[in-house]
C-alpha cells in the first residue's frame, strides 16, 4: 500500500501552488529527496507510516509534517521562518479532504475524510546553520482494495 506516497506528492502539489510559496520560490520537497537545496528557505513535506485504526475497518491515519526550513545567516531575525510558518499554517487551515481528493491519482482507493491539526504543532529546533518549524496535521481516511 502507498498511501503515504500519493498523499505526500498530493499535498507537494497543493502547497506548490500557493502565493506566497510561488512569488518566494521557495522549494517544497519530499521528504526522501536528498539532493542539495541550494534556497536560503525550503518545506519539506513527511507523512509518516499510514495506520489502520481497527482491524475490521478499512479507515487509516496518516500523520504529516510540514517542515519549514531556513538558513540562519541569511534570516538572523526569523522574519522569513516565521512567514513561511504562517503560511503553512493556513494552507493546514484551508486544507479540507476534496482538496487533497484533486491531486490523487485518479481510481485510487483511498479517500481523505478528515483532517485534524495538530494543537502540538509549532516545534522549533535549530540544527547546524537551520532552524525549522513544524507544522503537523493528521489525515484520515478509507482504502478500499
Amino acid at each position: 500500500m502507498i498511501i503515504e506516497d500519493h498523499l505526500e506528492q498530493a499535498l507537494i502539489d497543493l502547497l506548490k501552488a500557493r502565493t506566497y510559496i510561488t512569488a518566494g520560490t521557495i522549494p517544497v520537497r519530499e521528504f526522501r529527496d536528498n539532493s542539495e537545496v541550494t534556497a536560503d528557505r525550503y518545506v519539506i513535506v513527511h507523512v509518516s507510516p499510514a495506520g489502520r485504526l481497527s482491524p475490521n475497518y478499512p479507515l487509516y491515519k496518516c500523520p504529516v509534517e510540514i517542515i519549514c526550513v531556513s538558513y540562519v545567516p541569511a534570516d538572523k531575525n526569523r522574519a522569513s521562518l516565521e512567514g513561511l510558518y504562517q503560511d503553512v499554517f493556513g494552507f493546514v487551515q484551508a486544507l479540507t479532504p476534496a482538496s487533497i481528493l484533486t491531486k490523487m491519482p485518479s481510481g485510487y482507493k483511498f479517500t481523505p475524510e478528515g483532517i485534524v491539526p495538530d494543537p502540538a504543532g509549532g516545534d522549533e529546533d535549530i540544527q547546524d546553520n537551520f532552524q525549522i518549524m513544524i507544522v503537523k496535521i493528521e489525515v484520515f481516511g478509507k482504502y478500499t482494495a
